[in-house]
């Protein structure tokens, strides 16, 4: 099966790839009009069945969480595949950890990264 991650944010969102269990990040892409169209085009590039978007915990921000679910579920009705709400606790930490670690450049936006350790950890949870 394949997927895709989405870590939600109002200016910008991160997206990554998984195939099988290995997950990739894929890009950041701004949270504007043309967002749906963006992510349908990936959608239908890499085959996705299945989209796992970021939810914050009940001790996390819950404005953004409930912007992230209506994102979600108006992304599930425009595209019409599954979305599936993940707690995306600590992915962002780990998310500057990874880029810390890759070399990334201060300066770069990680939301991608932090799309793939929450979808990466969805699928681990979901595998076990």
């Amino acid at each position: 099966m394949f997927f895709l991650g989405i870590d939600f944010g109002e200016k910008n969102i991160g997206v990554a790839y998984a195939n099988n269990d290995i997950t990739y990040p894929l890009e950041v892409i701004s949270n504007d009009k043309s967002t749906f169209d963006k992510i349908q085009l990936m959608v239908d590039l890499y085959d996705v069945e299945m989209i796992v978007v970021g939810i914050a915990s009940a001790t996390e921000d819950s404005n953004i969480s409930k912007k992230a679910q209506k994102f979600g579920n108006a992304l599930s009705q425009f595209i019409g595949i599954k979305v599936v709400f993940y707690d995306e606790n600590y992915s962002s930490k780990d998310a500057k950890n990874i880029a810390s670690e890759l070399g990334y450049k201060k300066d770069r936006k990680i939301d991608d990264v932090a799309a793939a350790v929450l979808l990466q950890n969805y699928l681990d949870d979901k595998n076990n």
